[in-house]
């Protein structure tokens, strides 16, 4: 192996993991946005087809909705995190304020490398 196919290689691996990351905060940025009943279950399928199926091959797909069966209810999680709906909610719209910027700042970044939006 050549040095310059070692930083390729690198480089990348980099963009790939900047690009989960993103991807992963948009899923979260969904997550908190969806508005209906008390299922996180709802919540993840939608969110996950949303974000990441189109990335995942047919084998991840079925493992990440298998898990989905074990998530709590929206009032079983609020209550492991000594959270109520009200304080939950100032979190999230933090966040969600926050991580905008953060992504666009990213995709603004991969644009000008000439990487693209996409780097599946």
């Amino acid at each position: 192996m050549t040095v310059l196919y070692m930083l390729t290689r690198r480089v990348t691996t980099g963009t790939k993991v900047l690009r989960t990351i993103t991807l992963q905060l948009q899923r979260l940025t969904s997550f908190c946005t969806y508005r209906r009943g008390d299922s996180l279950k709802e919540a993840a399928s939608t969110t996950y087809s949303q974000v990441f199926a189109p990335y995942h091959g047919w084998a991840i797909r079925k493992v990440v909705v298998a898990g989905m069966y074990a998530l709590p209810t929206k009032p079983q999680l609020l209550r492991k995190l000594n959270e109520d709906e009200n304080s939950a909610k100032i979190y999230m719209q933090s966040y969600m304020t926050s991580v905008d910027a953060v992504v666009a700042h990213v995709d603004k970044l991969f644009l000008f490398k000439d990487l693209g939006i996409d780097c599946t």
